[in-house]
């Protein structure tokens, strides 16, 4: 009988044979964003998808977007220090127009 092998170990190596470890750890900028942007901007933000090193993020209203774009390296570079890895190349910032009542 071999030795014993934790399933964090299998699953890791499941997921790099299949080549699906970048996106996973990519899937972790969700986990991750309320913690890397701060209160005021996760309540203003919604992660909605990543690819490819590319987070896609809808905003509040034209302004924040504005603002976000202008902060945009300093988000990645959060983003990518948390993640422990350069996985996070772009953030595209989408405005949501929805109107609130």
């Amino acid at each position: 009988m071999g030795k014993p092998v934790s399933i964090k170990d299998v699953i890791g190596r499941t997921l790099k044979s299949l080549g699906l470890e970048k996106r996973v750890k990519e899937a972790g900028v969700v986990h991750i964003w309320s913690e890397a942007v701060g209160e005021p901007i996760d309540k203003v933000t919604q992660v909605i998808g990543v690819r490819d090193g590319v987070v896609r993020v809808l905003v509040e209203n034209s302004l924040w977007s504005q603002e976000l774009s202008l902060r945009k390296v300093e988000i990645i570079r959060e983003l990518n220090d948390r993640l422990g890895k350069k996985l996070i190349t772009d953030i595209r910032f989408q405005v949501t127009h929805r109107h609130e009542s």
